[in-house]
């Protein structure tokens, strides 16, 4: 526990100095109230929670954090995200890989200048796709390796103005327990 608390107590330091908050692997349950004040004033642009258990993200955290162009959540156990996503205004990579949403993130559509959006592996089964078409900056979806219903594949397949990764991804690159 003491060695998590200082690698956080590290990335946290070193944000200040690249502007990218880095708190990947620390086993974080929840976003450390510690890091907002640590970081008052830093315009963080990146932020990668990666790896992490974390439920849920808190709405102050896009309040804190309003210049991110880059948010990694990959790895966790998110199933929802709060409304105030669509506050991010710079926002243009997000990666919600592997967590555990089972509907799409509505909110994300309203960030507009989200090019790149990655969802893989998760539970989605629907998902609204007229939305997709409010995402004016959206160059690519990655939606693989979820149990996506025929009619939505179908839809999703017939977007020509950006890019939409379906079906099953290559197993390369996976960890054994997943190709079980």
């Amino acid at each position: 526990m003491a060695s998590e608390v200082a690698r956080v107590a590290r990335r946290l330091e070193e944000a200040k100095a690249t502007k990218h908050l880095n708190l990947s692997k620390c086993e974080l349950l929840k976003i450390p109230d510690g890091c907002y004040l640590m970081l008052k004033g830093v315009s963080i642009t990146t932020c990668d929670l990666s790896s992490n258990s974390l439920k849920r993200i808190p709405s102050k955290f896009f309040s804190k954090f309003p210049l991110l162009e880059e948010l990694n959540l990959q790895g966790n156990k998110l199933s929802s995200l709060p409304e105030e996503i669509r506050d991010l205004e710079e926002l243009e990579r997000l990666d919600l890989t592997s967590n555990i949403f089972d509907t799409f993130p509505l909110p994300v559509c309203d960030c507009p200048k989200l090019k790149n959006l990655s969802l893989r592996d998760n539970k989605i089964t629907d998902l609204e796709v007229s939305r997709l078409n409010s995402m004016s900056a959206l160059v690519e979806l990655d939606i693989q390796d979820n149990p996506l219903s025929a009619d939505t594949q179908t839809a999703l397949s017939d977007m020509d103005w950006f890019t939409v990764h379906l079906g099953e991804s290559d197993p390369v690159g996976k960890s054994l327990d997943k190709l079980d």
